[in-house]
């Protein structure tokens, strides 16, 4: 056997070895479902500032996680944008943690995961913590932390209807009211 393909046929029984190791993806819309909604939502108007066309709710879901109790919305935009070819869509992620701990762990996790620093989060009035995400010049993303609760709004696709002006606006309110 040649060497070459000795350690390409290694490589590819490690990479398999990783991924049999990581937890399995279940989608947050099938898992099995629990009657409860946060009091922090985002509506469809909302939703309609950011993605900057009329929008509807898609689906929504609540659910268990292991350390926490989730809340999850899609929103998508009712027309394709003729500029990019795309339909703009939203998601909001409530989720409320049995700690603070935890919750910040998971922020930490993620800011460290996207090469952020926690110290860069801007303190709102009320004590939470907002975090802006960008995906190569356009914010597209945030999270807000207070205490156990967390927040996450996500706009993926951008379209060129999507507002970042409204995006920072409902992200601060969101982060407000938490």
């Amino acid at each position: 056997m040649k060497p070459w393909r000795f350690f390409l046929a290694l490589a590819v029984l490690l990479s398999a070895e990783g991924c049999l190791s990581q937890p399995q993806f279940q989608d947050p819309f099938t898992r099995p479902q629990i009657d409860w909604k946060p009091g922090v939502v985002l509506d469809v108007a909302d939703a309609e500032r950011i993605l900057g066309n009329k929008s509807r709710l898609e689906k929504v879901t609540a659910y268990l996680d292991e350390e926490a109790r989730a809340y999850q919305a899609f929103f998508r935009d009712d027309q394709l944008d003729p500029a990019t070819g795309k339909t703009g869509a939203l998601g909001y992620r409530y989720e409320e943690y049995q700690s603070a701990e935890a919750a910040r762990s998971y922020l930490d996790s993620t800011l460290k995961a996207n090469r952020l620093s926690p110290k860069d989060g801007i303190r709102m009035e009320g004590g939470a913590e907002l975090h802006y995400f960008t995906g190569g010049s356009v914010v597209r993303m945030f999270m807000a932390l207070k205490g156990n609760r967390l927040i996450v709004l996500k706009v993926n696709p951008v379209t060129s209807r999507y507002s970042l002006v409204e995006l920072r606006k409902v992200a601060a309110e969101l982060a407000k009211r938490l």
